[in-house]
């Protein structure tokens, strides 16, 4: 695929889910569930189906300290980001700006190193990146739009273009080529968190099971990955 169109995919899906949450107001967080279930069935397929087994083709034994870092170190980034990265709308009275947009965007950038891959720009792991990119786009702006009621230009334009770096830095850095299934393995890790977090807190609170629709819209993700992962074999 080419990388131009890569670059305007991972910016674009930013600026729309941004300006969807500044012209919308609130009442996005209606479909917001929804939009979390599919992307969180869809990434959970992606990393099961497809970015494991590829890191595991090489040595097994690093890629699972690999897998658990890059668990852990989306751990500590949800420290500062708040869990934008699945959807998180946690309001407690004060907004540390800098910090969230910081978390938020090593995240991001630390993803798109795999993308700049020498063998090539993988469509269900750009998919699946697209698909959490939008509603923590969606997360941010409604977060800042909540202690500032402008746009927030400047902290959707460094998250939009996070990724793209990261996508440049694994293109135009050597040992990033040479360790391709450890990036694989550490985003595979971040995904896993992200992937577990949104299934796990899908259940409607205090009854322990999960809504009929957002049930639907998590089987409709893994569906829509089987299938990606499908036709791009």
């Amino acid at each position: 695929m080419n990388r131009v169109v890569v670059v305007l995919l991972l910016t674009g899906v930013v600026w729309l889910g941004s300006l969807l949450a500044w012209r919308l107001t609130r009442r996005y967080e209606r479909f917001l569930p929804l939009m979390l279930g599919f992307g969180g069935g869809y990434i959970l397929a992606v990393t099961a189906l497809h970015l494991l087994p590829e890191a595991y083709a090489h040595d097994g034994a690093l890629i699972g300290w690999m897998v658990l870092l890059g668990l852990m170190l989306q751990l500590a980034l949800e420290h500062f980001s708040g869990g934008i990265e699945h959807g998180h709308l946690h309001d407690h009275g004060h907004f540390p700006g800098l910090a969230v947009v910081a978390g938020l965007s090593l995240h991001s950038l630390l993803e798109g190193l795999p993308l700049g891959s020498p063998s090539g720009v993988s469509w269900p792991f750009l998919v699946a990146i697209l698909l959490h990119k939008m509603p923590a786009a969606v997360a941010l702006t409604a977060l800042c739009l909540a202690h500032r009621k402008h746009f927030p230009f400047f902290p959707v334009l460094v998250f939009s273009l996070a990724s793209p770096l990261g996508m440049l830095l694994g293109a135009r850095v050597e040992a990033f080529h040479e360790a391709g299934h450890v990036l694989l393995a550490l985003v595979a890790g971040s995904f896993l968190h992200i992937a577990t977090t949104i299934v796990f807190e899908a259940d409607t609170p205090g009854a322990h099971k999960m809504n009929s629709w957002r049930l639907a819209a998590l089987i409709g993700g893994i569906a829509a990955a089987a299938l990606s992962m499908y036709g791009a074999g």
